[in-house]
């Protein structure tokens, strides 16, 4: 099975199966907090997030390497191709301008032979490269050769690269048919009492573009459309509110059990003014930070990273002990700070 099959089969066995039926959310008479506009501020921000363009386009992307890194392999070997033939061209003129009959007797005479191809190719920049179409002669200057080559070579590939796009397109229109229903699906339970619980156990914390928003969809949303922060998004819960709710509850299991065999390394901080914060590092190399804005408050998760180094934990648990340092943080500790035994 070539590669192109290969992806096919996979393709259309993936999505054959609808992605998930959309939940019934139970009847109730609960609101979430309203804005101006009559929406609940994480709405309101959900709405923001999954309509923007860059979102879609950059969701759709970080679901398709697969089938963008088809066509990349394939344009390679086009590049390839074409300097191969290009080559034998510049070889052929080199060995004549050295009066040898092959590459093999011309490279050698070692430098002799990088000097007549260095001429040879500074020749053709110049003066340009006559070639035979038919019976007729045709003089084309260096650029215009090179792409008569590089459309010569896409030839040969055409029908493979034809239906590596194909494919591309396939899984680009149905991930965006997908996020559509998830869309629908979160839309669904935002005023859902239930939900509403999970997402209060989230604070806030900055967006891609700096906006303050609400963590749970930055992490669980947002991050999953950009190709350097798509690694935060790499959890095992599926993107449905179920999954939000799954991934939720497994956090905050570390949250409210921050002494558990689990736990590699925590620490507890409290400001002069009652805001604390919670640092864990898993065993397994999950980083969490919460955040309680008085004594007394509840923690809510700001920061989920799936997998931190030691030395980048070593570093933030430092920064996170000094007011200083954390002075341009939104979830900040100020003046004096203490670490609160556990």
């Amino acid at each position: 099975m070539n590669l192109i099959n290969f992806l096919y089969y996979h393709f259309f066995l993936y999505f054959m199966n609808p992605f998930e039926d959309k939940p019934t959310p139970p009847p109730s008479s609960e609101r979430a907090p309203k804005n101006e506009q009559g929406e609940s501020k994480v709405a309101e921000q959900f709405t923001e997030i999954m309509h923007r363009e860059s979102f879609v386009d950059g969701y759709v992307s970080q679901q398709t390497t697969v089938e963008q890194k088809v066509i990349a392999d394939l344009n390679k070997q086009i590049e390839i191709v074409v300097k191969r033939k290009m080559s034998e061209i510049i070889d052929a003129e080199a060995c004549a301008a050295l009066g040898v009959t092959s590459v093999q007797e011309g490279q050698k005479m070692g430098k002799e032979w990088g000097k007549a191809l260095g001429g040879v190719r500074k020749k053709l920049q110049k003066e340009g490269v006559t070639i035979t179409v038919g019976e007729l002669e045709t003089k084309l200057d260096f650029k215009e050769w090179q792409e008569k080559v590089k459309d010569e070579v896409g030839e040969e590939f055409m029908e493979e690269m034809n239906a590596a796009k194909a494919i591309l397109e396939a899984a680009q229109n149905q991930y965006r048919e997908t996020l559509t229903n998830i869309r629908a699906a979160f839309l669904e339970r935002l005023n859902d009492p239930d939900f509403i619980k999970v997402l209060e156990q989230w604070g806030e914390s900055p967006s891609l573009d700096k906006t303050i928003m609400h963590a749970g969809l930055v992490h669980f949303i947002e991050y999953r459309a950009d190709k350097s922060k798509d690694r935060l998004s790499k959890v095992p819960e599926s993107f449905s509110p179920e999954g939000l709710a799954e991934y939720t509850a497994r956090v905050m299991e570390f949250v409210n059990n921050p002494t558990s065999e689990d736990i590699a390394e925590a620490k507890y901080l409290r400001d002069e003014s009652g805001r604390e914060r919670l640092l864990i590092m898993t065993k397994d190399n999950q980083y969490i930070s919460a955040f309680k804005t008085e004594v007394g408050g509840a923690w809510q998760i700001i920061t989920h990273i799936p997998e931190m180094k030691a030395k980048e934990w070593n570093k933030t648990k430092d920064r996170m002990a000094d007011a200083k340092a954390q002075a341009k943080y939104h979830n900040k500790l100020e003046g004096e700070i203490e670490e609160i035994a556990l």
